[in-house]
């Protein structure tokens, strides 16, 4: 029994297909589509003519389709995405003057990651327009939504020279900025752990230790921390440092000739 690959309508070379063809497990096909039909072949070698009645078995094409993967950034709602079908090169490809069509969909998804997308049914057109004559595997591409970034510092603070000093220490306004969250999203709700500790380089020691300062994040036993301190589903964090002002004040110390203001 001759097989072939489905290939839109021509059969190999050296056949000719004679009389009715009759598919026998392939309803409403033309002759050319894949199934087994009993035909009547004339086949012509070194001038002989052999006439016989036979079967040819027509298989499916194989093909690959594929989509390209999608990605887009968190927005604190549902998201979903789609993406053409495309034939991968390589395996039998459609056949002349067909074309297929598919789309790849995702499911809504809210948090940061990688999602698996799914191809719904897969038309053909042009030609017989027939899916059933191709075997497609699917090969669809990924949905990525992106993790934000969110930037945090220590909440920018004043005092005036004089009014801290031994037994009177300053104490931190346990306040912060920050920058990147969406959707009304802010750090005590979204960064694990959700508490935020800070410490400074100022001493209290100097009359003219007026200027600014630096406030640092530390950890609940006074450590400084970095970025991998914190974590979050869907932000990447960075951890800056904040500004402690110490400014210059003759009424709470009248030695200090006060210049000007800062």
């Amino acid at each position: 029994t001759p097989t072939r690959t489905y290939k839109g309508g021509v059969l190999p070379s050296g056949y000719t297909v004679v009389g009715q063809i009759s598919y026998t497990n392939v309803a409403d096909v033309s002759a050319t589509g894949v199934g087994t039909a009993a035909v009547t072949i004339t086949h012509t070698a070194s001038g002989a003519e052999l006439v016989l009645t036979d079967a040819i078995t027509i298989r499916r094409r194989a093909v690959t389709v594929v989509s390209d993967n999608t990605a887009t950034d968190y927005t604190g709602k549902p998201q979903s995405s789609t993406a053409d079908g495309k034939v991968q090169v390589g395996g039998d490809g459609m056949a002349d003057g067909e074309t297929l069509s598919a789309t790849a969909t995702s499911a809504e998804h809210t948090n940061a990651g990688i999602y698996d997308m799914a191809f719904g049914p897969i038309a053909v057109s042009g030609g017989q327009a027939k899916a059933d004559n191709y075997t497609f595997t699917e090969t669809p591409g990924k949905f990525l939504i992106n993790k934000l970034k969110l930037t945090v510092w220590p909440k920018e603070d004043a005092i005036d020279y004089g009014v801290y000093g031994t037994g009177n220490p300053y104490t931190f306004p346990q306040g912060i900025r920050f920058s990147g969250a969406v959707n009304g999203e802010e750090p005590a709700g979204i960064l694990t752990p959700g508490t935020f500790n800070f410490t400074t380089t100022y001493s209290f020691t100097k009359p003219d230790d007026v200027g600014d300062y630096d406030l640092y994040f530390v950890d609940g036993s006074g450590n400084l921390i970095d970025n991998t301190y914190y974590s979050a589903t869907n932000y990447d964090v960075e951890l800056k440092k904040g500004t402690l002002t110490v400014r210059a004040s003759s009424l709470n110390r009248p030695d200090l000739t006060v210049a000007s203001t800062r």
